[in-house]
């Protein structure tokens, strides 16, 4: 039987990963730097991806067959603050793990984002050079170059931004505005930060259908089409019949923020060849597939 460690199993989109993959039979682990999984029936390793020798030792101890990374340091404002964490996590964390997968003959998943680029261009496929505006866009794009120089088998996904509702905790931007509305709150959504965002459903398929290729290397996984982050908010809104007037524009960059780039407008190209059963949504279809999570 095929087995799953997720590595920050207790978040968002760590949660729905195995919560697919007992659908779909596979044997589920978790580490996280929790004391305890969220989900009791899990088996659970507390870890710290820092250290090299304790994740080789879970590693072993586990023997799972596909390894998936999502844990991250992914606030830009807090890797900004604090860099040391940012980097170990990020950086150190993600190579280690790639390293001690190749070790023990696991596939081994890791996330990078749009965050690489400086967001001044369009249709940014994977062999465009990156070129960050901000510290954890800097983490990212240096960890890609340490994780696949670990493991020359590794696959990096780079996302934009990914929706959806978690099972049992995390952090979710969908979640998040639904709690906003609800509690009659507004939620502020730049105007000028366009993504390409794919829904966690349809992340998690495609990391299970690419558990049965021989793929590695870098893929771009999000929608067909790219929208700005207040259209977006407006269509959920909408979708979830709350109040438009809750939804406020922002034309203006945040003092004492990070710097973000703009335009996380990621070519799918490379993942529509690869794919061939999971299927890359236009951006509304992406985001009424994760609203439909809500009540599910």
């Amino acid at each position: 039987m095929k087995k799953i460690l997720v590595i920050g199993g207790n978040g968002f989109v760590g949660g729905q990963l195995c919560k697919m993959g007992e659908e779909k039979g596979y044997q589920i682990a978790v580490a996280d730097i929790a004391d305890a999984c969220v989900v009791s029936t899990y088996e659970y390793y507390k870890c710290d991806i820092s250290d090299y020798a304790a994740i080789l030792d879970i590693f072993q101890k586990c023997k799972p067959t596909l390894i998936v990374n999502v844990a991250a340091i992914a606030d830009i404002d807090l890797a900004e603050r604090k860099q040391e964490l940012a980097y170990a996590v990020n950086v150190t964390g993600a190579e280690n793990c790639s390293r001690a997968a190749k070790q023990i003959g696991a596939k081994y998943v890791w996330f990078s984002s749009d965050a690489i680029f400086d967001g001044a261009g369009t249709d940014y496929t994977e062999d465009i050079a990156a070129d960050p505006v901000n510290y954890y866009g800097k983490t990212k794009a240096l960890g890609e170059e340490r994780v696949m120089a670990a493991n020359e088998n590794a696959i990096i996904l780079r996302l934009s931004l990914v929706l959806g509702m978690p099972v049992a905790a995390g952090n979710s931007f969908l979640a998040g505005m639904l709690k906003k509305v609800q509690n009659n709150e507004k939620a502020v959504c730049p105007v000028n930060e366009v993504r390409t965002p794919v829904d966690v459903l349809t992340l998690c398929e495609a990391i299970y259908e690419l558990d049965g290729t021989d793929f590695s290397g870098v893929m771009h996984l999000g929608s067909t089409s790219s929208v700005n982050r207040y259209d977006m908010t407006c269509y959920i809104a909408q979708l979830i019949h709350a109040q438009p007037e809750l939804i406020v524009p922002l034309h203006e960059p945040v003092p004492g923020k990070a710097p973000r780039h703009n335009n996380g407008i990621i070519c799918v190209a490379k993942a529509q060849s690869v794919l061939k059963t999971t299927t890359l949504l236009p951006w509304q279809k992406t985001v009424e597939r994760a609203v439909s999570m809500i009540n599910n």
